[in-house]
C-alpha cells in the first residue's frame, strides 16, 4: 500500500473512533443515571454551595449586586413594568329600576324611571399589614360614604379589627350593598327597623373565626357611634343616639366617665357557625345582639335589639353553572323602653336556579313597624335573568299589605351592572 493511503485510511480511523466515544458520553432517553452523571459534569465541582452557585448565576447574567441596597418599590414596579399593580382595584355598580306599578309610581317623588345608586368601590392592599376599602354611594346629586375602612391583614390568633364605617353584621342581609342582594330591595322588617339602606355605623369591629367544634365558627364585637337610618332627603342619616334631649344636657354638664360614654352607644355582638352538610350544601346559622342608649321624647332609654338568622345553600359541584338553591330566613326583635314596646319583624326567602341564566324567588314578609299600630304583611316573586356575572336584569312584583290602610301593589324592573374587580361580598 502506498505511504499516502496508508495516511488516509489512519486518519479515517481517528475520526470514527472519536464519533463513537462521543456518542456513547451521551445520555440515552429514560436513563436518569447517565442524565445525572451529565449535570454533574457540567456542573464541575460538585461541592460547590448554594450560594456559590446563585452568585455564580447572577453573576453570567449580568445581575445586579445582590448587596446592593433594594429600589424603591415604585422603582422596582417600574422596572418589572408593572407599575399599574400599585393602584388600587376601582368598581362601579350601576342600579337602574323603572316603575311598572299599574295605579301609581311608587318610586321615590313619584318617577317611573330612577337611576337609584351609583355605586363606586376603591379597594386594595396598604402593605402587608393593612387593606383599605371605600364605598361611594351616588344618589342624584348627592354623594355618600357608604362605607370606609382599614382592615388588619396580619394579626395573630385567627384575629382580624376594623376601623372605619361599614355595615354592621347583625343577621346575614345587612352585610350586603342593595344593588347586590338577592331581592329587589332589603326585607321590610330591615326597613322598618334600621332603613331603606341597611344598619350602619362608624366605630371599631373586631371578629375571630376557628373550628373549635370540627366546623367554621366567627365571633363578631363591634363598638360603634349609634344607629343611623339611612333616609335620603330631610331625613338622612338622622342619628337615633346622642341627639341632646334635657336629661343628656344635664348629666353632661355634670360631667361624665368615658365608661359611661362608650357604654351609652352602639354595641354589637353577632356569632355565626357555618357547616358543610353534603359535598353540595351549606347550614349557615346566626345570633345578633345590639344595644344603644336612645332619644325617646323628653329622655333617654336603651334600646335592645336581637336577632337570629338561618341560610341553607345547594350547589352540586357537577352541575355547579347550571343548578343550585337558597333558602334564608331571619327574625329579629326590637326593645324599646316599657314593657310593652316590643316590636317582631321577620322574612323567609327561597330562591332557584332553572338553568345557567335564569333564576326565579319569592319572599314572605311580617312586621311590627315601630311608629306604627299593627302589622305588615308582604312579600315579592322575582325572575332573574343573568348574562354574564357583571350583569343582570330582574322583574320583581311586591306587595305591602297594612293592617290598616289600602295594600300597596309594585311592579318593578330593575337592571343593575358592574364594572371593574368589585370585591365579593361574606359567603
Amino acid at each position: 500500500m502506498k505511504p499516502w493511503m496508508t495516511t488516509v485510511v489512519v486518519a479515517l480511523f481517528g475520526i470514527a473512533t472519536s464519533i463513537e466515544a462521543a456518542r456513547a458520553q451521551e445520555p440515552v432517553a429514560g436513563d436518569t443515571t447517565a442524565v445525572a452523571d451529565t449535570m454533574v459534569a457540567a456542573a464541575g465541582d460538585t461541592t460547590e454551595s448554594l450560594e456559590e452557585i446563585e452568585a455564580r448565576l447572577l453573576g453570567e447574567l449580568g445581575a445586579a449586586d445582590s448587596t446592593a441596597p433594594a429600589a424603591p418599590a415604585a422603582e422596582r414596579a417600574a422596572q418589572r413594568g408593572g407599575a399599574a399593580t400599585l393602584n388600587p382595584d376601582i368598581s362601579l355598580i350601576a342600579d337602574f329600576l323603572v316603575d311598572l306599578s299599574p295605579d301609581e309610581a311608587t318610586l321615590e317623588n313619584e318617577e317611573r324611571y330612577q337611576l337609584r345608586e351609583i355605586e363606586v368601590g376603591v379597594q386594595g392592599a396598604v402593605d402587608p399589614y393593612f387593606r383599605y376599602d371605600a364605598v361611594l354611594g351616588i344618589h342624584g346629586d348627592e354623594i355618600e360614604v357608604e362605607e370606609g375602612y382599614v382592615t388588619t391583614l396580619a394579626l395573630p390568633a385567627n384575629l382580624q379589627a376594623r376601623l372605619g364605617k361599614f355595615l354592621l353584621p347583625f343577621g346575614k342581609v345587612n352585610l350586603t350593598h342593595r344593588a347586590e342582594l338577592q331581592m329587589f330591595d332589603y326585607p321590610l322588617v330591615h326597613r322598618e327597623f334600621f332603613g331603606e339602606e341597611g344598619f350602619s355605623s362608624t366605630g371599631v369591629w373586631g371578629s375571630w373565626i376557628g373550628d373549635p367544634l370540627g366546623f367554621y365558627q366567627e365571633l363578631s364585637i363591634v363598638g360603634a357611634e349609634g344607629m343611623e337610618a339611612h333616609e335620603h332627603g330631610e331625613e338622612e342619616h338622622a342619628e337615633e343616639v346622642h341627639a341632646p334631649s334635657p336629661a343628656q344636657e344635664e348629666a353632661e354638664s355634670h360631667g361624665g366617665s368615658l365608661a359611661d360614654d362608650l357604654g351609652d352607644r352602639l354595641w354589637l355582638a353577632h356569632f355565626k357557625s357555618s357547616l358543610d352538610l353534603t359535598p353540595a350544601s351549606n347550614l349557615e346559622l346566626g345570633a345578633s345582639w345590639a344595644t344603644a342608649i336612645v332619644e325617646d321624647e323628653e329622655a333617654q332609654a336603651r334600646t335592645n335589639v336581637y336577632g337570629v338568622d338561618a341560610t341553607w345553600r345547594w350547589k352540586p359541584p357537577q352541575l355547579s353553572k347550571y343548578s343550585s338553591a337558597i333558602l334564608q330566613a331571619e327574625a329579629i326583635w326590637r326593645a324599646e323602653a316599657g314593657p310593652a314596646e316590643t316590636r317582631f319583624g321577620a322574612f323567609a326567602y327561597a330562591q332557584w336556579q332553572l338553568s345557567r341564566r335564569w333564576h326565579v324567588g319569592a319572599r314572605a314578609d311580617w312586621v311590627e313597624p315601630p311608629e306604627e299600630d299593627g302589622t305588615l304583611r308582604g312579600g315579592q316573586l322575582l325572575v332573574k335573568w343573568f348574562p354574564t356575572e357583571f350583569s343582570q336584569l330582574r322583574l320583581a312584583y311586591e306587595r305591602q299589605d297594612p293592617e290598616e290602610g289600602t295594600a300597596l301593589d309594585r311592579l318593578i324592573f330593575q337592571t343593575t351592572f358592574a364594572l371593574g374587580p368589585h370585591r365579593p361580598h361574606a359567603f
